[in-house]
């Protein structure tokens, strides 16, 4: 999406947090991730991870948060340095 098209939603959304007049908005974005790219690119990643993964963790005794540190985190590698080495080429 280009960033023009997102200029007023931001703005409004800055106002309403009372974040104008601040850095925050110069720097929160940034450390978020901050775009719709990422979103999507993170969405497909995470839908291709098969349920039954959850599942046999589940099974095996892990709460959510171990599947998240154990299992979910480890597979995501890939798309985590796929999106950090977009955003540095792209700054």
């Amino acid at each position: 999406m280009p960033q023009e098209i997102t200029l007023i939603p931001s703005y409004l959304l800055f106002f309403k947090i009372g974040w104008l007049n601040t850095y925050l908005p110069l720097i929160v974005p940034f450390w978020l991730g901050g775009g719709a790219f990422f979103i999507f690119l993170f969405r497909q990643f995470f839908m291709s991870i098969p349920p039954d993964l959850d599942e046999a963790a589940k099974i095996d005794g892990a709460n959510y948060f171990q599947i998240l540190a154990w299992i979910i985190v480890p597979l995501s590698l890939p798309a985590l340095a796929t999106a950090a080495i977009i955003s540095f080429i792209s700054q």
